[in-house]
């Protein structure tokens, strides 16, 4: 038997009207996640990043990640310096996080101790030459600026030999050679003299000086 268009077409009617129905009861649903969310930052930025607490910046970076383990750690550690200040002294806990380029942020604020810096050099000589090759120019820099609390001129040797080692193991001892040599002609904090002279004898054993030396 011949069926005719009319016969054979379906009823979307009821179909079309369950649709409606569920989208009209979903939205209401997918507007309270988002208020939720919208409530989850604001308790994370308001009371989260003021209630995380620790013996050290390291301790409290940790303790605010068991309190949102689904949120960015490396945002999160951008937020805690942002929010309590001092940059470098989060360097340690950046470093100690992992996030190598935050920890190059905060070893270039004015007023980290040299010192640590200069360990870190020597922590991260092998590992991550780059990073520690960096760090340890930065130390000499703040050194020379009057930075650290009664250091020796030791500490810049030790710094230049790290940054040489570090340097020579990622092809770029001439860029730390020009690097100090530059130091070396900067003027430096009152009583910082001695710590250019270690430059002058580092770079002097490898057969190179400053300009006008």
């Amino acid at each position: 038997m011949h069926l005719g268009i009319r016969e054979t077409t379906l009823d979307w009617g009821p179909a079309r009207r369950f649709q409606r129905v569920m989208a009209s009861s979903l939205r209401p649903f997918l507007r309270g996640r988002a208020e939720t969310a919208g409530r989850d930052d604001e308790a994370y930025r308001s009371y989260g990043l003021r209630a995380a607490s620790g013996t050290t910046n390291l301790a409290i970076y940790r303790s605010l990640v068991r309190a949102y383990p689904d949120r960015d750690r490396r945002q999160m550690l951008l937020d805690l310096i942002e929010s309590r200040g001092d940059k470098g002294k989060w360097f340690a806990a950046a470093k100690d996080a992992g996030f190598l380029d935050v920890a190059i942020e905060c070893a270039a604020t004015y007023g980290i101790d040299p010192s640590m810096l200069v360990r870190a050099a020597r922590d991260f000589s092998d590992t991550e030459p780059q990073f520690a090759a960096s760090i340890a120019l930065m130390a000499i820099g703040h050194l020379l600026r009057g930075g650290g609390y009664d250091p020796r001129p030791s500490d810049a040797t030790d710094a230049i030999g790290y940054l040489f080692a570090a340097a020579q193991r990622i092809g770029a001892t001439g860029w730390a050679s020009q690097e100090l040599a530059h130091l070396v002609q900067t003027p430096c904090a009152p009583g910082r003299q001695p710590f250019q002279d270690a430059i002058r004898v580092a770079l002097s054993r490898r057969g190179q000086s400053g300009p006008g030396n």
